[in-house]
């Protein structure tokens, strides 16, 4: 057996050690391409979409399936949206709007966060603090629901209450923020009301809750947690999913 000499030690040391020093020079500059690239061209070229998800993958398995599950389809239980689906929230699904929302966050507290809009409670004695809403009763409620239901399709409403909460619709100003298509508006964040996969599930239950009880759902901002690399990592990470969604 023959015994290798401090010097054939000494020179695989070193050329191991210049082996990593290649991966890091490379990893380095892999990552000055990802943030010197345009997002949206980014997103495009098929070795920074592969090292975005390379680098993307461990950060939201430790700091996003918390809320939005394992495999990012979100959590109905806690109103997390699925994120790699073809529908968005806030945006239109740019890489660019994804990362805005992860570094800013939503309701985070952060001065470029999403909180232009909360959803109502028009159970409550006033609705919404940030403008005067009147509050509807559990039969008129059931009746917004009703209606609601019946532009899903989801089951067969009483054409009566569904009628009754169309117009309750207008009343209770619901177009204001989902239009009056009800196709939702991305630049506050206010959801589709149509045939969708429903932040905290799409029970009648479930929908008549939401709009008895409002919602605020938050997401932190990651700005100044996340390096910046990372934050675009994940961004093109989740665009490239919902495109393939």
């Amino acid at each position: 057996m023959r015994v290798r000499t401090p010097h054939v030690l000494l020179v695989l040391l070193v050329a191991a050690a210049g082996a990593l020093a290649v991966r890091y020079l490379q990893r380095a500059q892999m990552e000055q391409r990802l943030l010197e690239t345009w997002p949206e061209s980014a997103a495009l070229d098929p070795a920074l979409v592969q090292f975005a998800a390379d680098r993307a993958v461990p950060a939201l398995t430790e700091h996003c399936a918390v809320c939005h599950g394992a495999n990012l389809h979100g959590d109905t239980l806690h109103g997390a949206p699925d994120l790699v689906d073809k529908e968005w929230i806030f945006g239109e699904g740019r890489v660019v709007d994804i990362e805005q929302t992860i570094n800013h966050g939503i309701r985070s507290g952060d001065h470029r966060d999403h909180d232009l809009a909360d959803m109502p409670g028009f159970l409550r004695a006033a609705p919404y603090a940030r403008y005067h809403i009147d509050s509807l009763q559990p039969a008129e409620i059931d009746d917004l629901a009703a209606f609601i239901l019946q532009m899903n399709g989801r089951e067969a409403a009483d054409p009566r209450a569904a009628s009754r909460g169309k117009a309750l619709f207008n009343k209770a100003l619901c177009y204001d923020c989902h239009t009056e298509s009800a196709q939702g508006d991305p630049s506050i964040g206010a959801p589709s009301l149509l045939p969708h996969g429903w932040l905290f599930g799409s029970s009648r239950d479930a929908l008549v809750d939401v709009i008895s009880y409002g919602r605020a759902g938050i997401c932190p901002a990651w700005a100044g947690r996340l390096p910046p690399v990372t934050v675009r990592a994940i961004a093109i990470y989740l665009h490239d999913r919902s495109e393939k969604s």
